[in-house]
């Protein structure tokens, strides 16, 4: 499975699909983390087409992970076009810190009931 997708380069802008891994572990109150996104409505679809996961489509493999919250697809534009793998693979690094980050935090109490 690819982690980062481009999908358009227009007027020196990039637009990609970056396939964001989320943890195998439980917040504070318990409850998963996958669990977490899908309970909460943050699994998400993708920008992708259906397909084999080549020429630019998602495999079967990818939409079941989105669909149980064990990838969250993030797609975003930059500014310029990426020019080497260590250069894609930096901007990965930083959007998927970024991304689990962000959930972590927006999850970490949920499932909490009183």
């Amino acid at each position: 499975m690819a982690n980062v997708h481009i999908l358009t380069q227009q007027n020196g802008r990039v637009r990609m699909a970056f396939h964001v891994p989320i943890p195998n572990v439980n917040n504070a109150r318990g409850v998963n983390y996958r669990s977490a996104v899908v309970n909460a409505g943050l699994a998400t679809t993708s920008a992708l087409p259906s397909g084999d996961g080549t020429a630019g489509t998602i495999s079967a493999a990818e939409v079941t992970s989105l669909a149980s919250g064990a990838l969250v697809e993030e797609v975003r534009e930059i500014k310029r076009a990426i020019t080497t793998n260590a250069e894609l693979d930096a901007l990965f690094t930083r959007v998927q810190a970024e991304v689990q980050g962000n959930l972590q935090n927006a999850l970490a109490d949920f499932g909490y009931t009183r």
